[in-house]
């Protein structure tokens, strides 16, 4: 358990170079855009470094804790209410979502982490900024809508984000 939590880790610091570095975010209130996005690149690293990583657990515990989040309250809100967690978890749900736009193309969220990263000229994404490219990139126009839904804090987020995911 130890080592597939220190490879996670180590994967989810190393995607900070691309997400957190190369391109961050706006406001810490947009925190979600790199630490979630870090957290699903991590994810897909762990996967390929480590055939004993359980990936279905790790988005289920996302699910859960992006859920109890919303129940609080707004995204935006999460740092005022000290809940860090949620911009991990919401975060990483949105990029769950960008990657399955982009599989029937042969494109996953790495891909639209190069596209933020080829387009953005100041390297501070604002929620809108990442919402207009996750829409080019080819989010359907409803999936969109399920992740502002949610970015704005509900009593029952459980079912969004099972249609944000597909299921």
């Amino acid at each position: 358990g130890a080592l597939h939590r220190m490879r996670w880790f180590i994967a989810h610091e190393a995607a900070h170079f691309w997400l957190g570095q190369t391109v961050g975010y706006a406001t810490p209130d947009e925190a979600w855009i790199t630490e979630g996005g870090a957290d699903y690149l991590a994810m897909g690293a762990a996967l390929r470094a480590d055939a004993g990583f359980d990936a279905v657990d790790f988005l289920a515990k996302e699910r859960s804790d992006c859920a109890a989040a919303m129940a609080k309250g707004p995204l935006a809100d999460a740092r005022r209410r000290s809940d860090q967690r949620a911009y991990y978890a919401c975060g990483s749900l949105f990029a769950a979502a960008v990657e399955a736009a982009g599989r029937p193309r042969g494109k996953g969220f790495a891909d639209f982490v190069r596209t933020l990263i080829a387009t953005d000229g100041d390297g501070k994404l604002t929620a809108q900024e990442w919402l207009t490219a996750a829409r080019k990139f080819g989010v359907p126009s409803e999936q969109i809508a399920r992740i502002e839904t949610l970015r704005a804090g509900m009593p029952d987020a459980a079912p969004v984000i099972a249609d944000l995911l597909g299921d």
